[in-house]
């Protein structure tokens, strides 16, 4: 079940479980869809949250303008961003879009107090060669040396949504990688002289 909320029937339902932050020491996580292409929104309810006094985190495919949500990023104790192809025509060709906004943000990411972690949506058949997965971990090593990196693997759980929406699901080369291809390359991105991260 869908419903629309604005921003203070978000806070309205977080100052109802308060006492569940309290004891638990949890906080509020922004996902989505992409939580930053609505930056008044974003804004407006990390600042609210942030005067709580709660943790935040944020998961984003990194391809937004930062300057529109350089106020919620520094309220982030931890951001996750997605880095899916270091080949800007191969990330054109999967995302639709450039890898240029996100790469800029990940540069960007320097000036947030923010924890960062760098995700690698690792699909076999698109981006899990040895020579991106490197190519990544040494773009993250040189323009962001305080972030770590994280690999997830690529799953077919999707699949269910494409058929309950009756539309045909055209990726059947799409594969993923095996337990001992993801631990080699966190053996390259370790040497490129970057930290795993592992929530596993």
């Amino acid at each position: 079940m869908v419903s629309l909320m604005d921003a203070d029937d978000v806070l309205k339902q977080i100052h109802k479980h308060s006492i569940f932050y309290q004891f638990s020491k949890g906080g509020i996580s922004f996902s989505g869809g992409e939580c930053t292409s609505q930056p008044a929104f974003l804004d407006y309810l990390t600042e609210q949250i942030y005067d709580m006094g709660y943790s935040m985190d944020m998961e984003t495919c990194g391809h937004f303008e930062f300057e529109k949500v350089r106020k919620a990023l520094a309220r982030m104790d931890l951001i996750f961003m997605d880095l899916k192809h270091m080949d800007d025509e191969k990330h054109r060709f999967f995302t639709g879009v450039s890898n240029k906004q996100t790469l800029q943000n990940i540069k960007h990411l320097n000036e947030i107090p923010a924890d960062v972690v760098i995700r690698i949506p690792t699909i076999g058949g698109v981006n899990s060669d040895e020579e991106n997965i490197r190519s990544s971990a040494a773009y993250v090593h040189a323009n962001l040396p305080k972030a770590k990196m994280e690999l997830l693997p690529y799953h077919k759980f999707g699949t269910i949504k494409y058929e309950a929406l009756g539309i045909p699901y055209e990726h059947d080369e799409f594969y993923r990688p095996s337990k001992e291809e993801i631990a080699q390359l966190k053996e390259i991105i370790q040497s490129e002289g970057v930290e795993i991260a592992d929530f596993t």
